[in-house]
């Protein structure tokens, strides 16, 4: 088993005391800075090891600093969105047992200077953060994962895709996301710096701040791509590792032909982020798969097609009225809930969720699989499908799809492209534009919104039909 590093961001500050951990909106901070800073920090909580704290703040310096001192005292963080309404906000304090809130208004002010002193023992299998996941339904559960956990996937993250002393990765994801979570973890073990930049023209932060390593999803990648194709190459960038869902075929293929470093994968908050990944000598066929399983990681797929991960980046468990409970079988198996397989170089091929399978007259409908060919097509930047109730036939699919700015929506030669690529009984019944006041800030498609939407586009007879998701 690889031995972890004990408090990483101590160890550079000994080490290499000058080299930048992070550069906060143009303003560098050396691993002196940093360390010195967490300690101040830590000094001036009053947090018992265990307790929970949230954490409604922006990324910064300072915000950073405070969550790095929280797992200093052994606590467990919750970062939260400054988006969520407030009443929402108090709600979780309430729900999860949360012993204290800080927001911009409520952070706490650092101690006088403190000495750069070695980190007390922890214990890396306790629990040190919280990441909230609505999944597939529209609760959210609160999965609770150790250090070791999020720094074992970190691990095999870096050995697939390397990162170094000097690397830069823009820190693009939120931290109330496992892959924002990440980045941090990545970089803190490798000695590279996170780079926080929150100016509208992200893509321009990427030139001026020689970004070197890059999460996005697939949005952030169309406007990567497209601002390569119009002249605006980012040529620092060594590795840019997309997922959150579906990417289509045909941005690949440009990210590709522009030399773009790609890696795709596959991933879950249960796991710690990332499960499998392309690497970087994958060429084209590679990039038609979410890549091979990565370190510290065993997945298979069972009779049912479902795809079963365990290994050391498993969170401890979901929390629950106070107390985490295990969300693995009686074989430690995590059922992911997804369909797929591997392929005969041991590439992972994911079909779609096995809880938004729907059947429609007999047949399986996987919305995954219909969304996957509308993106294929140039002329649609965004897909969703979800499953309406129907009399005749169980469910039948609709479409919401987002078009190319300045193309009209054209129903007809939408199905016509369809009909080369799918059965006719997976073609959508209806394609409706993607709502104007779609949620923002979500990772994954908000299905549970689009279904509501749908069924009121769809007036009086959609009402009087239950609703299943």
């Amino acid at each position: 088993m690889t031995e972890l590093p004990d408090w990483p961001i101590a160890q550079h500050a000994q080490t290499a005391p000058d080299d930048l951990a992070m550069l906060d909106r143009g303003t560098p901070y050396t691993f002196r800075d940093y360390a010195a800073a967490i300690n101040r920090c830590a000094a001036a909580l009053v947090v018992p090891p265990g307790e929970r704290v949230g954490l409604c703040l922006e990324p910064s310096f300072a915000s950073l600093c405070l969550l790095q001192a929280l797992w200093l005292r052994g606590a467990v963080a919750l970062p939260i969105s400054t988006r969520l309404p407030s009443e929402r906000v108090t709600a979780l304090v309430a729900e999860l047992g949360l012993s204290a809130l800080f927001t911009a208004e409520t952070m706490p002010a650092p101690a006088a200077a403190a000495a750069l002193t070695p980190p007390p023992p922890r214990d890396v299998d306790a629990p040190a953060a919280i990441v909230l996941s609505s999944g597939s339904s529209a609760q959210a559960k609160a999965i609770v994962h150790s250090y070791a956990s999020l720094a074992y996937n970190a691990l095999g993250a870096n050995a697939n895709m390397p990162i170094q002393r000097g690397d830069r990765w823009l820190l693009s994801l939120p931290l109330y996301h496992v892959s924002g979570l990440g980045i941090l973890f990545r970089t803190a073990l490798a000695g590279a710096t996170v780079v926080i930049d929150d100016a509208p023209d992200w893509i321009a932060a990427i030139r001026t701040h020689h970004i070197t390593h890059l999460s996005v999803v697939s949005t952030q990648l169309a406007q990567l791509v497209e601002a390569w194709e119009g002249g605006g190459a980012c040529h620092s960038l060594k590795a840019v590792l997309a997922g959150g869902s579906h990417i289509p075929a045909p941005l690949v293929a440009r990210a590709c032909d522009l030399g773009i470093p790609l890696h795709l994968s596959y991933g879950s908050t249960e796991m710690g982020s990332q499960i499998t990944t392309t690497r970087p000598d994958d060429g084209p066929e590679g990039l038609t798969t979410s890549g091979r399983l990565l370190a510290h990681r065993t997945a298979i797929v069972d009779d049912e097609g479902e795809i079963l991960v365990k290994g050391q980046t498993l969170c401890l468990g979901v929390l629950r009225d106070g107390t985490i409970v295990s969300c693995c079988d009686s074989d430690g198996w995590f059922h992911t809930g997804d369909s797929g397989w591997f392929d005969d170089n041991g590439q992972l091929r994911v079909t779609g969720r096995r809880d938004r399978m729907f059947i429609s007259g007999g047949e399986n409908i996987y919305p995954e699989e219909i969304e996957a060919a509308l993106l294929d097509l140039p002329e649609i930047n965004e897909a969703a499908v979800v499953g309406i109730p129907d009399p005749t036939y169980g469910a039948r699919p609709v479409a919401f799809v987002k078009m190319t700015t300045g193309l009209p929506r054209q129903d007809e030669q939408l199905r016509i492209a369809l009909a080369t690529v799918l059965p006719a009984f997976k073609h959508p019944d209806k394609f409706m534009d993607w709502p104007s006041h779609y949620p923002s800030g979500g990772l994954k498609v908000d299905r549970v919104f689009l279904l509501r939407h749908a069924m009121a586009l769809m007036g009086d007879e959609a009402d009087r039909l239950s609703v299943t998701k």
